[in-house]
């Protein structure tokens, strides 16, 4: 497993565009970065930003676990388009209380 991110933005992620047959798929990953806007700023400059997908089980209308991480780095002119989950993420083990 990849060694945790203490901290940091999780962003939702499209590298590929959508077609009149297929929607596109995204992917959540969570940044080092402190908030949304770094992470835009980040990408509009074509700077390289490292991070990790993460893997995840839906566990409630809401509720993501988070079963585990995959290093990723990749440009900012890699990304289509950006915006902030709707989820809430838990680690393994850990619950809301």
């Amino acid at each position: 497993m990849a060694d945790r991110i203490n901290s940091g933005c999780i962003v939702q992620v499209w590298f590929e565009p959508e077609s009149e047959h297929r929607r596109a798929h995204f992917s959540v990953i969570e940044t080092e970065l402190p908030d949304f806007a770094t992470f835009c700023e980040l990408v509009e400059a074509d700077r390289l930003i490292a991070g990790a997908v993460l893997w995840t089980r839906r566990v409630g209308d809401r509720e993501m676990i988070i079963r585990d991480r995959q290093p990723i780095a990749f440009r900012g002119s890699a990304v289509l388009r950006c915006q902030l989950p709707h989820w809430r993420f838990y680690e393994r083990g850990q619950s809301d209380g």
